[in-house]
Formats: C-alpha cells, sequence, structure tokens
C-alpha cells in the first residue's frame, strides 16, 4: 500500500467545500428598506448589503475588547448598527431565522463532493461558523459522519491555533502528517502556519498571494476538486 506525507486532512468548508452564500442578507435589507421613506443618500440593496457584510466581518473576526462572540451574536450587533446608520427599523430577529434558515442547507461547490469519494484519509472540518447552521449544514450535505470542530466549541476564530490543536487531537495525528485545505490565506493559511501544518489554498480567483500573508501554501488550486492528486500523491 502506498504511503503518502499526510495521513489526516482538515478542511474548512464554506467556500471551500460549500457556496457561502450571502444573498440572504439582500433579503434582509429589501424588507428593512421596503416601507421605509426614500432619502437622498440612501444607498442600494447591493450597497447595504455589502456594508452589513463588511460590517459582520470585522465585528467577529477583530473584536479588540478579547471576549469571543459567536457570528450570530456579531450579526445582531450589526444589525442594530445598521439601523442607526440609516435610521432604518431592521427585524433583526426575523433576520437572524433567515440567516440560520439559508446557511443550514448549503450546496457544493462544483465537483466539491469528488474529494469526499477519492480521499480516504480521516478528515476533520475547522469551520468558523456557528454549530447552530454549522450542524445542520453538514447534516443536509451527508457529511455527518465527519467529526467537526467550530469557533464555537473553541471560542476562538481561525487563524488561532486553538481549533487545529483540537483536530490535530481528534485526527491523533501530528502537524506534520496533516494538510489544510481553505480558501483564506488570512485565517486557513496563517492559521495553518501557526500551527505547523501544511497548507492548500483554494484560489478560485488565481490571486496572488498577499505580501503581508503568514501563509505558506503548499499548493493552490482552483478547486476542491483539483486537490485529490496533490492530498493522495504527497
Amino acid at each position: 500500500m502506498k504511503t503518502t506525507k499526510w495521513q489526516g486532512v482538515i478542511l474548512d468548508l464554506f467556500d471551500t467545500v460549500v457556496v457561502e452564500d450571502t444573498r440572504v442578507f439582500d433579503r434582509i435589507v429589501q424588507r428593512a428598506f421596503h416601507d421605509a421613506e426614500h432619502e437622498d443618500g440612501q444607498p442600494t440593496i447591493d450597497e447595504a448589503s455589502k456594508w452589513i457584510l463588511s460590517q459582520f466581518t470585522n465585528e467577529y473576526s477583530n473584536d479588540s475588547s478579547g471576549e469571543f462572540k459567536t457570528e450570530i451574536e456579531a450579526l445582531r450587533r450589526v444589525l442594530t448598527l445598521a439601523s442607526d446608520h440609516w435610521a432604518v427599523q431592521f427585524d433583526v430577529d426575523w433576520s437572524i431565522d433567515q440567516i440560520i434558515e439559508d446557511w443550514s442547507v448549503p450546496t457544493f461547490l462544483p465537483s466539491a463532493e469528488r474529494f469526499f469519494e477519492k480521499v480516504d484519509l480521516p478528515i476533520c472540518i475547522l469551520s468558523d461558523a456557528d454549530n447552530i447552521y454549522l450542524k445542520p449544514a453538514l447534516s443536509h450535505l451527508g457529511l455527518s459522519a465527519i467529526p467537526v470542530v467550530s469557533s464555537e466549541d473553541c471560542r476562538a476564530y481561525k487563524p488561532a491555533t486553538t481549533g487545529f490543536e483540537k483536530a490535530l487531537s481528534i485526527l491523533a495525528l501530528d502537524p506534520s502528517a496533516v494538510v489544510h485545505i481553505g480558501n483564506s490565506t488570512g485565517s486557513d493559511g496563517a492559521g495553518a502556519a501557526a500551527a505547523g501544518v501544511d497548507f492548500i489554498w483554494i484560489n478560485a480567483q488565481n490571486a496572488p498571494l498577499p505580501p503581508s500573508s503568514k501563509a505558506h501554501p503548499t499548493a493552490d488550486v482552483k478547486s476542491l476538486s483539483d486537490a485529490v492528486s496533490i492530498v493522495m500523491n504527497s
């Protein structure tokens, strides 16, 4: 039997295995602005959605207080800020329900299922998603048998090494025997480097590695399917 360098895989989920669908923010904005009186300077649906998404990312990943917030807690704060920012009432509870509902039923990225058919190594999923939609999402995808570590479990988001260390413990492997696959050089790549784990970058847009990046990709590929041969021939 052929022996590969990597004996296990730590795998990101959203935008690596499945589509990270942010269209739900368009629906949330449309509802909030539907009955609002139009004013000069009011953003378009697209502009408002992008603002909320940007604020959301900053809120949960760049919190200087040192206090961990789940993504849902961050979203509640951002939607409250959005109400004040545009003097428009966002229905926060309805919005959160919509987000949980949407993110609980993601769709596979093209050919991503091939990875699970062809790679016969132990896999642990490491995701920054909240358990409230992460666990249903894995069940929906037929991946519930795969062990998972969430940021909520660890009370820390990537690139903190806490989640990587827990995933390594689950796989019962040394860092040198594992590869992490993800789409972000900032969270996935930098976290893998700090944990001493090799990294395959899902670089769908063929972007250059940012000059300040702490990531050291072993390879970059367009899709998860493209990573199959690299993993199995390491």
